[in-house]
């Protein structure tokens, strides 16, 4: 079934298509998952092995792209938080998604596909937990410089801002007050925003403005599909050809 949404002439198909055992297409799974254009599709597919998938990132060092899809799964598969805890305690991402911004000669130089990537990130993880980046110690200073920069994209400065004020128990009276400080009337100002990818490898963009409202229909309808839809994960196909999945090769 995911081959059916990949371009067979792709990389990613042939991958797949060469896998010489079943623990080397778990492996090609793994590695796929994390790409934002089959993030969904894997984890719906395979979701009775998606702990596992996820699991085998704490091999390597792990990279923003794997942070971001994390964050992405996370309030739909609650089982993979500690994953999501224990690549957060890892040096590369210890003091928070956004701590280069700090050692960063200025914000303006990062790209800011990147920003609006980890900073969604980061969104979803307070919406998830506002008390882990308490917990891990993670510093207000990425997300005031991003703010306190001028010049920087509309949707940076935005997020940066719904960020601050999950994370330091800012009340949304005091929230306001500081968007209409940096971007002026609410809506007044474009914040277009990137927001994941589609298989065909193109990018989605939402009005910042509106990406709360978008997160909680995401979630919501991602709940309902998995209560409604019926997968069949188990049963061998038509010719018996499926072989069941040894523990050793998990």
């Amino acid at each position: 079934l995911l081959l059916e949404k990949i371009p067979v002439t792709s990389k990613d198909a042939a991958d797949l298509l060469n896998a010489t055992s079943t623990s080397d297409l778990l492996q090609k799974l793994s590695q796929l998952l994390y790409h934002p254009a089959f993030t969904l599709a894997i984890a719906t597919l395979y979701r009775p092995i998606l702990f596992d998938l996820c699991a085998r990132w704490l091999d390597a060092q792990n990279t923003e792209e794997q942070l971001v899809a994390l964050c992405l799964l996370l309030e739909n598969h609650e089982e993979l938080f500690p994953i999501l805890y224990r690549i957060l305690n890892t040096p590369t991402f210890v003091e928070g998604p956004l701590a280069f911004i700090t050692t960063s000669p200025s914000p303006l130089s990062i790209d800011v596909s990147r920003l609006h990537r980890l900073l969604l990130a980061q969104y979803r993880i307070l919406r998830a937990n506002r008390e882990l980046p308490q917990l891990l110690i993670w510093s207000l200073s990425p997300l005031s410089t991003l703010i306190s920069t001028p010049h920087l994209d509309h949707a940076v400065h935005l997020l940066a801002i719904r960020c601050y004020a999950m994370q330091s128990g800012m009340g949304e009276a005091e929230r306001e007050v500081m968007e209409k400080q940096v971007l002026g009337e609410p809506y007044g100002v474009d914040c277009q925003m990137e927001y994941g990818t589609n298989l065909d490898g193109t990018r989605n963009e939402i009005d910042g403005w509106l990406m709360p409202v978008f997160e909680l229909q995401r979630i919501k309808e991602m709940r309902e599909k998995v209560a409604s839809e019926e997968h069949d994960y188990f049963s061998a196909d038509d010719e018996g050809l499926c072989a069941p999945i040894k523990s050793s090769e998990l």
